[in-house]
């Protein structure tokens, strides 16, 4: 009996590790880094509209003189998939939160591996023209007040993508793909793995950047985008599988909790 719920709970823990096909590369370079993986809100009918709503916060700590003594760097990672290629418009909204804006990098999963290619990215979506208060997707642009002080456009990109899964990742406090800056932008392709660099770790603090993401089909487009095809396990399973484990092992030593 004992030995029929070990199996059981063994088999249920090797289902749920590899249930998420998705999942996203270990960095080998850049900062480290840690991912939260919200999840998009998918809407029906045959254009799939998604949204959702996320919050970064990177954590300093600061000795009396104001000197960062360590750091902690989050970045949201927003999984969808395309199964009918055409253009796309994948875009966030800060809020207009002066200070808060967050930089946009799209990785595709490679065919052959397990690493993720840059496909598009930006720290400003397109605008329609300096005399203008919302960029093309609609959202007003963070701070805008004039020409003369058009502010900053939250990030955006609307352009064709194909077949295959997705990764958007939002960053903040101006963090680039390893090895590349702003007046030297990433090049299509650029992997994943390289890791994620931040520019100024000085300007890290603990404040809660609340954006909104929508990832939705430019108008007119065919595109058809919606959730990953193989998705999580819920969190049922996991306790399923805690439970028979514990069954299997009753009377056995205590093991110390696994930090969260």
């Amino acid at each position: 009996m004992k030995k029929s719920l070990i199996l059981s709970a063994a088999l249920l823990g090797l289902t749920a590790a590899n249930a998420y096909a998705h999942e996203v590369v270990t960095p080998v370079g850049g900062d480290p880094f840690t991912i939260h993986e919200p999840v998009i809100t998918w809407s029906n009918g045959d254009h799939g509209v998604g949204t959702a709503t996320g919050t970064i916060t990177n954590f300093g700590t600061f000795d009396e003189g104001g000197n960062l003594l360590s750091w902690q760097a989050n970045l949201a990672a927003y999984h969808f998939d395309v199964s009918t290629a055409g253009s796309l418009d994948i875009y966030t909204n800060d809020r207009d939160v002066d200070g808060a804006e967050t930089d946009l990098w799209i990785f595709k999963k490679d065919d052959v591996g397990t690493d993720w290619s840059l496909v598009a990215g930006n720290k400003q979506g397109q605008r329609i023209d300096l005399n203008t208060a919302n960029n093309i997707f609609g959202v007003h642009i963070t701070g805008y007040i004039d020409a003369g002080q058009p502010g900053i456009s939250d990030a955006g990109v609307r352009q064709n993508f194909d077949l295959g899964s997705y990764v958007a990742l939002l960053t903040n406090d101006s963090a680039n793909p390893t090895g590349y800056t702003v007046s030297n932008p990433p090049p299509v392709g650029t992997k994943l793995s390289n890791g994620i660099t931040w520019v100024d770790h000085e300007a890290f603090q603990s404040v809660a950047w609340t954006h909104d993401l929508i990832i939705k089909p430019t108008s007119g487009s065919l595109a058809v985008v919606g959730a990953p095809s193989e998705v999580p396990v819920p969190a049922a399973v996991w306790l399923m599988g805690s439970a028979l484990a514990g069954l299997g092992v009753v009377g056995r030593k205590k093991r110390p909790a696994i930090a969260a």
